[in-house]
């Protein structure tokens, strides 16, 4: 079975979500199966001197999940 994610346009209910750390808060006004968290590499790309991310970060993102 194939899945596909994205970011629905508003109104278009979708299952399968994939967002970023600007846009998660969807995640709490819609109704979705699973969800993608895009963890933005992006960053790396802007600051080539960061090797990892930073300490905080799977902590700051484990408060942001909930189960749906």
């Amino acid at each position: 079975m194939v899945r596909f994610y994205t970011l629905p346009p508003d109104g278009i209910q979708w299952n399968y979500l994939l967002v970023n750390s600007n846009n998660y808060k969807i995640l709490f006004k819609l109704k979705w199966r699973h969800a993608i968290l895009d963890c933005g590499v992006e960053r790396f790309l802007r600051n080539p001197n960061l090797k990892d991310y930073p300490k905080t970060f799977l902590e700051y993102w484990k408060y942001k999940e909930r189960v749906n």
